[in-house]
């Protein structure tokens, strides 16, 4: 497989930050719907690295895609989906920068440290001048909705909670266009992105092959040249001793 992406797959680059990508969604996402249940500090600590994780591999995954460019869309594909694809994954992109982003956001409001799995700690976004009691946003003054931690806090935190859904509901449909393109259109759609899984166009063509090459051998030995089987059964005849 090339790193680049070629017409017919996408490169081993692109489809590795793509499920690098998408189990550590997956990762984050359960971490973070099951921390008032567990209610560790580590286990919060872990999402939070986690989440800027995502972030990380979105901006990398991004910068890949402006050298790498993209497979085409699968010939026949109707213009409304192809539009409707690229309208989704710009959502789900969208989606995957501002969440981590909100929930960093949210975490420097609340003035809490962010380490990311204890290697490094990672700058707060926010910053309060004691002095003049201004309130700051990486370096710029806060607007007058989020002037004060709290008023950020909430704004980020409900940001962060409708993304999730919204998030979720977008993958789903990802996923269902996936396997839509595989099972019922049955082009190389996800074939191209999970390794080791061939086509169903690929398959089918190689299929009949297969089938029909030991069918065809009993009967071609039956039918073949059935004059040469009548001389050398004569010819078995005239050399066998009379009795």
């Amino acid at each position: 497989m090339p790193l680049r992406s070629t017409d017919a797959t996408w490169g081993w680059g692109s489809q590795f930050f793509h499920w690098a990508t998408a189990l550590t969604i997956l990762a984050t996402a359960f971490v973070g719907l099951t921390m008032e249940d567990v209610d560790a500090l580590w286990y919060y600590s872990l999402h939070k690295s986690l989440g800027m994780t995502v972030l990380g591999l979105v901006v990398l995954r991004m910068l890949w895609r402006l050298v790498d460019g993209r497979p085409p869309y699968p010939a026949g594909m109707p213009a409304w989906q192809r539009l409707a694809s690229s309208g989704a994954h710009a959502l789900i992109y969208l989606a995957m920068l501002v969440m981590p982003i909100s929930g960093w956001l949210y975490n420097s409001a609340a003035r809490r440290p962010l380490d990311w799995f204890g290697v490094f700690r990672i700058p707060s976004l926010t910053a309060l001048d004691r002095e003049t009691q201004t309130y700051s946003i990486l370096g710029f003054d806060a607007p007058g909705f989020i002037d004060t931690p709290q008023k950020l806090r909430a704004l980020a935190g409900d940001v962060h909670e409708t993304l999730f859904y919204a998030g979720a509901v977008l993958i789903a449909l990802h996923v269902a266009a996936a396997l839509k393109h595989h099972f019922h259109d049955r082009d190389a759609t996800l074939a191209r992105m999970l390794p080791g899984l061939a086509s169903p166009a690929a398959r089918a063509s190689e299929s009949p092959a297969n089938d029909a090459s030991p069918a065809a051998q009993p009967e071609a030995a039956s039918t073949a040249h059935p004059t040469r089987v009548s001389e050398a059964g004569a010819a078995s005849a005239e050399r066998s001793p009379a009795p």
